[in-house]
């Protein structure tokens, strides 16, 4: 296996060497500023022939004003610089000849309607459309400010948080969750806490991608959502203070702190955050059993579940330009979660619907920890300047999850008398896991419009995950053999891609290939069960757009996505939920694949209509068996069906006045199952409605009040039938006279009617689950800004380029 990972690396590595070319090239730069010698970014800078006034070259000063040519021909030319609030400077004739290697400095004098320095005021809109993705701005939202990053998510358009908290794009799951385009290469559990403990504070935007091109990985069936943080990108030193209080049926709070500072060469930030988690979550089930008797048994619980956590998280780094040319640049980050979770179930159980058996008293007391650190460093390299560049990453990533848990089972009588002696019990289960990834990424320019994209990807995934399981007999601890075991799973994936993409007038192409080799192994040391995967897969992506007119565009995509089973699920055992339900592993499951085609038509740059169709071969879904004599339920995964989506989604920003703006998105979707379910065959469809209303109403320049509308209609996914949802969150904010200050004020849910409610009805299994978490919340959000928070208005792209980006 060693020897093909080898081959495949080095054949890839040799491919992309000879793709690159290293050569570099001759160049000439120089610099534009202005009188008193200060930079000038984004100045639009041109060299004109003499004699015939041909423009030759015509580029873009970078951030320190500095603007750099290739191939230049000897002979005689003149420069010409413009910029906003600038008057346009055409310099004296320059004579080039083959040892020149630099270009004089340009100065430009101040217009008289020149701008002085100004804060940044300009604000995105909540939510963008773009040509390949869909862009939830939450930075300036009232609504996200105090939440986390699940919270954020499950407000997105087309995006949906199940009873297991597993999350969904247009109805189906297999989302891959990516923080700044990186890979987090965690089990679905693990990525909710992750998120959970992710500072919404800290988020700049999510990125939903339903058809992602080869650049990306594979994983991931439903498409892709991209957690993008906040990046400084003003000069000298500022930095941002957060403190939120908030109150649903507890209290809660978090407070946040940003420092940054960018000089000409060199950018360092730091972000540090607390975070005070308490919540109730309130959970009942009617589970009926049927029995030989006729008499079926009857479980009516009731749980009352109290997370109580303290997280601390950070995160820093620098950039540094060792060259004109070169940057570097590493990030270190992570966070530190204490948690404790109280948790009492009271279940009746009746033989007859009329007649009380027994009750259950079971209560579990919860302690663990999360701790993650994540280390990054990388590379930029622009080879010339006409466009080719190099990026390296290498990543390290660790996570340590502990749990320790005692439980206490007690069984009464109808009379209250207890029935037999209480059961005691305990686990532990620390987790490791840790993840070692190192990608290179080449961008080479064939000309204007057109330009070849490579990349390779190694990545190493080492899991340890030893679960201890004791009970109480008389007065020792004795080890309970088969719910112990000790699970070490370990995953290598190679990839490599390419793509190519050229706009030819009116049409636009991008076809990409990528390859991933994927080996796996799964042990289990207790039972000394071992199994390995090791497969190749091609993962083929073209899109085609086409721009008639300015108010009619199209576009039409297809990809092929993989969805690799978690390693929790891989383990084969048994893990404790209660007394009477427990989750199995399954060590044969094998990846599940999409295909995946979306067309795309928006109309007047504004109205956007998607069309989408994914179909999934062996998919893994979630079932459920049950013992009608022990009334022991199990869960567990396997690949049971080929699934087939089609979604019709309508977005829109609406400006109703100049005051009062919205922005709406519609989904329909409809899903067919056809498999085997718990040996059954299972044949049926079901349709989703999502929707979501976004408005916003700008009392003033500083005071803005925002509603949100979201809705999700019930459906049948798998063997769960899911009930309708909905939710109005409510939001205001403002802005203080010194443009430093800002309070926000958002209430969540605010009728509380976002409860996850579902029906298990198959076979044997009959089910009545709702489950509520304390969803309605009222926030408020102080925000300072202090330090350097102006910028010099030089290009009208830093304003009107965004502005644009509104309605695409």
């Amino acid at each position: 296996m060693k020897n093909n990972i080898t081959k495949f690396l080095v054949t890839g590595m040799l491919l992309l060497i000879n793709f690159t070319g290293w050569a570099q090239e001759k160049f000439l730069k120089g610099q534009i500023q202005d009188l008193q010698g200060t930079a000038i970014s984004h100045a639009t800078v041109t060299l004109v022939g003499a004699t015939n006034q041909v423009s030759y070259k015509s580029s873009v000063a970078d951030e320190q004003g500095v603007y750099k040519w290739d191939n230049i021909k000897p002979g005689n030319y003149y420069i010409e610089a413009k910029s906003i609030g600038y008057e346009t400077l055409r310099t004296e004739v320059l004579q080039l000849n083959d040892k020149s290697i630099s270009l004089p400095t340009v100065q430009l004098k101040a217009a008289a309607t020149k701008l002085a320095e100004v804060a940044i005021q300009g604000k995105k809109p909540l939510i963008q459309r773009k040509a390949d993705m869909l862009v939830v701005n939450v930075e300036d939202s009232p609504l996200a400010a105090g939440s986390n990053a699940l919270e954020i998510l499950k407000q997105a358009p087309g995006v949906s948080v199940d009873n297991n908290e597993n999350i969904n794009l247009m109805g189906q799951a297999g989302v891959n969750v990516l923080i700044n385009g990186k890979q987090t290469y965690l089990s679905a559990e693990q990525l909710n806490t992750l998120l959970k403990t992710t500072d919404g504070n800290a988020i700049k935007s999510v990125e939903i991608i339903t058809s992602p091109s080869s650049k990306y990985d594979a994983t991931g069936t439903a498409g892709i959502i991209n957690i993008v943080l906040k990046k400084n990108k003003i000069s000298g030193t500022n930095g941002t203070f957060n403190v939120t209080a908030a109150k649903s049926l507890k209290y809660r709070g978090n407070s946040s702190v940003s420092l940054n500072h960018k000089s000409e060469k060199t950018s360092y930030f730091m972000n540090y955050s607390f975070d005070k988690y308490n919540a109730k979550h309130d959970l009942s089930f009617i589970r009926n059993i049927p029995k030989a008797s006729g008499n079926n048994t009857i479980f009516n619980a009731v749980s009352d579940r109290n997370p109580d956590e303290h997280t601390h998280s950070f995160r820093a780094g620098a950039d540094h330009n060792t060259s004109e040319r070169n940057t570097i640049g590493f990030v270190v980050g992570g966070s530190f979660n204490k948690e404790k979770n109280y948790n009492s179930t009271l279940t009746n159980i009746f033989t007859k619907p009329s007649a009380l058996d027994s009750t259950t008293n079971s209560v579990s007391d919860f302690r663990g920890s999360f701790n993650n650190i994540t280390v990054n460093l990388n590379d930029q390299f622009n080879i010339d300047s006409n466009g080719r560049k190099l990026n390296v990453d290498l990543d390290y990533n660790r996570y340590k999850n502990t749990r320790h848990t005692d439980y206490n089972n007690s069984t009464f009588l109808p009379n209250n008398s207890l029935l037999g002696a209480p059961e005691l019990l305990y686990s532990d289960m620390p987790t490791t896991i840790a993840i070692y990834v190192g990608k290179i990424d080449y961008t080479h320019p064939l000309s204007k419009k057109s330009k070849l994209e490579g990349g390779l990807k190694y990545a190493v995934v080492n899991t340890d995950n030893n679960l201890s399981f004791f009970e109480k007999v008389a007065d020792s601890w004795e080890d309970i053999v088969n719910r112990t075991n000790h699970f070490v799973y370990k995953e290598k994936v190679a990839a490599a891609y390419a793509s190519y993409s050229n706009q030819l007038g009116k049409w636009g192409i991008n076809a990409g290939l990528r390859t991933e080799y994927t080996f796996s192994k799964g042990t289990n040391l207790t039972i000394n069960n071992t199994v390995k995967r090791n497969y190749i897969d091609l993962f083929p992506t073209a899109s085609v757009n086409f721009t008639p007119t300015e108010k009619h565009a199209f576009s039409i995509a297809y990809s092929k996505r993989i969805g690799r089973p978690d390693y929790t699920n891989l383990n084969p055992f048994e893990s404790y939920i209660d007394k009477y339900t427990v989750q199995r592993g399954n060590p044969y499951l094998n990846p599940q694949y999409t295909n995946a085609y979306d067309f795309n038509y928006t109309l007047d740059q504004r109205y956007n209509f998607s069309l989408g169709y994914k179909k999934t071969n062996n998919e893994i879904s979630e079932t459920m068996g049950q013992d009608n004599l022990t009334n022991l339920t199990w869960i567990t995964k396997a690949n049971m069906a080929t699934t087939q989506i089609a979604y019709l989604d309508f977005s829109a920003p609406i400006n109703f006045t100049k005051k009062y703006s919205a922005f709406i998105n519609a989904t329909g979707v409809y899903v067919h199952f056809n498999g085997l379910l718990s040996g059954e065959r299972y044949n049926s469809g079901s349709t989703l409605l999502q929707g979501q209303f976004n408005q916003n109403y700008k009392i003033t320049d500083a005071t803005a009040v925002h509603v949100n509308v979201r809705y999700n209609s019930a459906m049948r996914y798998s063997i769960y039938e899911l009930h309708s949802k909905y939710a109005v969150d409510l939001g205001a904010s403002h802005t203080f006279k010194d443009k430093r200050s800002t309070l926000k004020l958002g209430v969540s849910d605010i009728f509380k009617t976002y409860t996850n409610n579902l029906e298990v009805n198959f076979g044997d299994i009959k089910s009545d689950i709702k489950q509520y978490y304390d969803s309605r919340m009222l926030r408020l959000t102080y925000t300072y800004k202090f330090g350097n928070l102006s910028i010099k208005v030089k290009n009208k792209n830093a304003s009107s380029e965004e502005t644009n980006r509104v309605s695409k």
